[in-house]
């Protein structure tokens, strides 16, 4: 997986980025929760949570850091 740096900040993030949009809606709990763990296994780091995805859901779940 390549990490590249986000300008000068020094944070590294992967090319990939996974969107939310679906988490707690088409997919429910269980599956949301398999798919973020998917990602973070094969070593995605880079999730678009933008607070029209399910944003109240994914907080409730997941904290408002978006950590498990």
């Amino acid at each position: 997986m390549n990490y590249p740096t986000v300008g000068k900040t020094g944070i590294q993030v992967t090319n990939l980025c996974f969107g939310t949009m679906s988490f707690v809606g088409n997919a429910d709990e269980e599956t949301s929760k398999a798919m973020f763990k998917r990602c973070r296994e094969v070593g995605i780091n880079f999730f678009d949570m933008a607070n029209v995805n399910s944003l109240c859901v994914l907080n409730k779940y997941w904290g408002n850091d978006g950590r498990l």
